[in-house]
């Protein structure tokens, strides 16, 4: 008959194991619900800055900002708020009883604190674009 080894000498994993073990445990029955693998996209979609519209501002000024019109305004501001991110939203708040207009040049306020949902999955559009490993 074979011995039973003591319970000294059964290897545990290490707490880092276990939990990151309990995570992917967690997240089986989300994997059940997904049809299509993230990776399998028909069409890809990038929704980041625009390159090629910084290209063009950076090689070829002139035909870009000849497009532009300029927008008048004859208003006189108590300071002007660049960017729509966490600190200029929190500074549009702090000066909100003045004459304070936002400047931002995305469509939607927020900055790096943006996010997006692709197939089901919520993911940051923040400053962290590339995994570095």
């Amino acid at each position: 008959m074979k011995e039973l080894p003591m319970t000294d000498q059964i290897p545990r994993p290490s707490r880092r194991r276990l939990l990151s073990g309990l995570a992917a445990a967690g997240t089986a029955p989300a994997w059940v619900s997904v049809n299509t693998p993230a990776w399998a996209q028909d069409e890809p979609r990038f929704s980041g800055d625009d390159f090629e519209q910084a290209h063009r501002l950076l090689f070829r000024p002139a035909e870009v900002l000849d497009a532009l019109t300029p927008e008048k305004h004859p208003e006189r501001y108590d300071a002007i708020i660049v960017g729509g991110g966490i600190a200029g939203l929190a500074s549009a708040y702090r000066l909100r009883k003045r004459l304070v207009p936002p400047l931002e040049r995305e469509p939607q306020l927020g900055g790096v604190s943006n996010s997006e949902t692709w197939q089901g999955i919520e993911y940051a559009l923040g400053a962290v674009t590339e995994y570095l490993g």
